[in-house]
């Protein structure tokens, strides 16, 4: 510990900021924690662990205070923006609120909120209060605005991630962390601004540059002075041009520490709490494991009233199984040692050092570990013996996020084609709207919940976060022993789970293939023609400056085109067009409400053509030849497999499954993708409206499967059917309107919602949905048996058994109520089409890679896939691909799909 963490004459207070903890306990656990009667207690769960958890790591505080707002300090006054653009409170959240209350109450918190002021101000005015009155003070909290309290007896507590990754920040820590004195937190925060709280700060600034400009210059007065010295030219320009905005910020993140609070530090002193009273209140959330540890936590406390931090925060004893090191020479030896014992699971951990270079693999069996220690400049030859294993041990190697450490070790000539089981995706598929499948947060959140006793829990939950080693706490070596053993431990809990859901299937040939599939792909890359990017880059440049132009010309004044409060400004106020909706901060201009006005004045389409050019250029043109990655000469984005609760994949770094394909500009930019070296071509094949197909399938509806079987433009019939007119009449028009009533029925799409679409009417519309209902009966009753499931189990399922759990549908607000029934309805479609690209992807590479095919896939794109290819295998590369995806599931009426070559992607479209 820090000499400044050991003062032993100070009695203790701890502060709780409790609405950031109460919010980020909400965000971080799942809705389905729940009472049995469907009382939500996520948020109640999540505060309260945390809570437990700050009694173990320090002990019994003398006193204590939970803080909740009451106002804003006067800020919204200063700067009527602040805050205003948060949205509002989950219904879900509030009901929480007084029952977050209860639990304080039965354990004798003192409960603190001052009229007019937030609760950051009153922390601050009884931590400077403290401190001068001889306590050792603890603000545990969310927000890093608390950092500039931090002095010799203060310190902040706080969460990294999740509710379980806490880490304490003293004077040495923070500069540590940020090579920052605690005064100058409040100079970083206004350069870098907070969006989250509307705070302007300075575009461009983030929290690097901002150390670096105030390390130089000190605070945000004397940077802005030096503004005009500074050499590089869009800091220059955004430091001067934003300078107000800096100095704004700079007032509102500075804490108030005078605030009237109206009693003193001595009246927060914690009193014992009613055992009793306790036990009803956990009882009646039905908190029986976080009871259990708190009446653990309380029996380790005895005596320790008024005990100290630097006391109470002493090493806890490392349950970690012992390490062995091993070598090139004995791993052979050990891997024949497994395998006489039925070759165990072996959770797998990797360290890297600050270059990310690979030093050490752990490996653990729950028992025992061993570790291999790397040389980073040693040859690739090396790692036989583990190169060895890799291919050739007949149990699983378990690990938290498998494709990421397949391909760090790839990447050292390391190939694990042994059988692997990944804890993340199986988390993901045991709970697929968390989006957090960390070992920490699955041990620690979920498993500690429903599995008290497993080993998982007591290694997970006491070694992590990562403590640092200079406080004694655990070695990285401990710390990996532990994780993989918990990596190996976890395994058969959630197998249990999945093989109750009948899920084991959906991991094991469906996930886990696929991962593999995505490793290659991943690594592959995709070429891209940086000469034609960098003239689209500078075509549409022309093109923009010219729009500015034009748009300040029809506004007749100059105003910043990319700020909504200034756009409201010119659109709703100087040029009278009439607003749609409104939100916190005024009335909204977003793409959906401007494609409504683009009739009524001609800044409308400029503006719009503005914002796609712009966002073409910023997120593409300009950042993708700079992710050419210099040795492949290609681009390598990353694919998120636990993502989506649909099932469907995503990618980032950068993000190539989101180029625009409706716009003209958008199609343009697919001609930088292009064959690499040594490929003639690239072949496209994508699905021909597999979620009609899905949604037939489904709802059995005679009309809709007869338009597939027999060839029928489906959106033709459509028309036919609702307008009442002959097939051969039905216009251009009526098959675009019936085109968006199919689609729109997939996605649960409301009169409104047509009406604004097709700029009818809402009776018009509905007129039209309940012809579409009158005609497709099979659809109409898939809708109503999809909603009944959802209310009756909480969950829906695709084809192939992938849940989405539905705890919106069981919600008293209508408008969440209602999204849940839109999702019952709309998930079995759309994570059907998901899992059977999955399939299709998988099959195809396995048939590539069988055939010894130099053509192989680069991108999957949702529905498409795309594959280089070469000349001479063009017949049978086309045929693979029309085997796997047609041949991905057996539906009624049957997948088809569209597919071609060209030597670029627009071409092959």
């Amino acid at each position: 510990m820090s000499e400044k963490l050991s003062s032993k004459t100070r009695p203790t207070l701890v502060l709780l900021d409790a609405n950031s903890l109460f919010y980020r306990a909400f965000h971080a656990l799942p809705l389905t924690l729940t009472t049995r009667d469907g009382q939500v207690t996520n948020a109640v769960y999540g505060f309260t662990s945390m809570f437990i958890k700050l009694l173990e790591r320090i002990g019994r505080p003398a006193a204590i205070a939970a803080v909740f707002d009451k106002g804003l300090s006067g800020r919204g006054e200063i700067f009527p923006e602040y805050k205003a653009q948060r949205p509002e409170t989950p219904v879900e959240l509030k009901q929480q609120q007084p029952l977050v209350r209860e639990v304080l109450r039965a354990l004798s918190v003192p409960v603190v909120e001052v009229e007019g002021y937030e609760a950051d101000d009153v922390i601050a005015t009884f931590a400077t209060r403290g401190e001068a009155e001889g306590w050792e003070v603890m603000v545990v909290t969310s927000d890093r605005d608390a950092y500039q309290l931090v002095s010799p007896h203060i310190k902040i507590m706080t969460n990294r991630k999740g509710i379980s990754d806490i880490v304490i920040y003293d004077e040495d820590k923070l500069a540590e962390r940020y090579d920052l004195r605690p005064d100058q937190m409040v100079e970083m925060a206004a350069l870098r601004g907070d969006p989250s709280d509307n705070i302007p700060g300075v575009p461009g600034v983030g929290e690097k540059t901002a150390i670096k400009l105030i390390k130089e210059y000190g605070t945000v007065e004397q940077i802005i002075a030096a503004a005009p010295n500074i050499k590089q030219n869009k800091l220059r320009e955004n430091l001067i041009a934003h300078s107000d905005g800096a100095i704004l910020g700079k007032e509102l993140v500075t804490l108030q520490r005078d605030v009237p609070i109206g009693t003193d530090v001595d009246g927060l002193k914690w009193g014992p709490w009613d055992d009793v009273q306790v036990k009803q209140v956990f009882q009646s959330f039905e908190f029986r494991t976080l009871y259990q540890q708190l009446m653990n936590v309380a029996h380790g406390m005895s005596g320790q009233s008024g005990a100290n931090v630097a006391e109470a925060s002493q090493p806890k004893p490392v349950k970690a199984p012992p390490v062995t090191a091993i070598t090139d020479d004995n791993l052979p030896a050990l891997a024949k040692k497994w395998e006489k014992s039925g070759s165990p699971d072996l959770g797998l951990e990797m360290m890297v050092d600050e270059s990310g270079a690979l030093t050490t693999v752990l490996l653990s069996d729950g028992k025992d570990s061993w570790s291999l220690a790397l040389d980073p400049n040693a040859l690739f030859e090396s790692l036989d013996g583990l190169s060895a294993l890799g291919r050739s041990y007949q149990g699983r190697l378990v690990l938290e996020d498998a494709k990421a450490a397949i391909r760090k070790l790839r990447s050292r000539g390391v190939r694990m084609d042994c059988r692997v089981f990944d804890v993340g995706l199986a988390g993901y598929l045991v709970e697929p709207t968390v989006n957090d499948y960390t070992l920490s947060r699955l041990a620690a959140d979920y498993l500690e919940r429903t599995i008290p006793d497993s080993p998982v829990v007591k290694v997970e939950t006491e070694l992590l976060p990562e403590v640092d080693t200079e406080t004694g706490e655990a070695s990285p070596g401990e710390v990996m022993s532990a994780r993989a053993a918990s990596l190996a431990d976890l395994v058969p809990e959630l197998e249990k789970i999945l093989a109750e859901r009948d899920q084991i299937e959906l991991l094991e040939n469906m996930e886990l293939p696929l991962m593999r599939a995505l490793v290659d792909v991943e690594d592959r890359g995709v070429a891209i023609d940086r000469e034609y990017i960098q003239e689209l880059s500078r075509q549409l440049g022309t093109r923009i400056a010219e729009l500015t132009t034009a748009i300040l010309e029809d506004a007749g004044e100059e105003f910043n085109i990319n700020s909504p409060q200034q756009l409201q400004e010119i659109l709703f106020t100087k040029l009278g067009l009439k607003p749609g909706k409104k939100t916190k901060t005024g009335f909204a201009t977003d793409a959906s409400t401007l494609s409504l006005l683009v009739d009524d004045h001609p800044i409308v389409a400029k503006i719009m053509d503005y914002r796609e050019l712009t966002k073409l250029n910023g997120t593409y043109l300009e950042p993708l030849p700079t992710l050419v990655d210099p040795i492949t000469g290609r681009v390598h984005t990353t694919f998120n497999q636990k993502v989506a609760a649909t099932g469907r994949l995503s990618s980032k770094d950068p993000n190539l499954q989101n180029i625009p394909i409706r716009t003209p500009l958008g199609k343009q930019l697919r001609k930088a993708f292009v064959p690499g070296k040594g490929y003639d071509g690239l072949l496209v094949a994508d699905y021909s409206q597999v979620e009609l197909r899905i949604l037939a399938h489904l709802s059995k509806d005679e009309i809709m499967t007869e338009s597939f079987l027999t060839g029928d433009d489906v959106h033709a019939r459509t028309a036919a059917e609702v307008f009442g007119v002959p097939r051969e009449e039905v216009t251009s028009e009526m098959r675009s309107r019936a085109k968006a009533v199919n689609f729109g029925i997939v996605y649960g799409i409301s009169a409104k919602g047509l009406s604004d679409q097709l700029r009818i009417p809402i009776g018009e519309a509905q007129v039209y949905i309940d012809r579409y209902f009158e005609r497709y009966k099979g659809v109409k009753e898939y809708i109503d048996s999809a909603i009944a499931a959802g209310h009756r189990d909480g969950y829906v399922t695709t084809l192939f058994g992938r849940r989405r759990y539905l705890p919106e549908i069981a919600s008293p607000n209508f408008r969440m109520r209602t999204f849940g029934e839109r999702l019952a309805v709309n998930m079995p479609i759309q994570g059907t089409a998901a899992d059977i690209i999955k399939v299709a992807m998988v099959d195809l590479e396995d048939s590539l890679k069988a055939a010894a095919m130099k053509s192989r896939v680069v991108l999957q794109v949702h529905d498409e896939l795309v594959l280089e290819i070469v000349d001479s295998e063009r017949d049978e590369a086309s045929r693979f691909v029309k085997e796997a995806m047609v041949g991905a599931f057996e539906l009624k009426p049957p997948l088809e799909i569209d597919m071609s070559v060209g030597t670029d992607w627009y071409s092959a479209k």
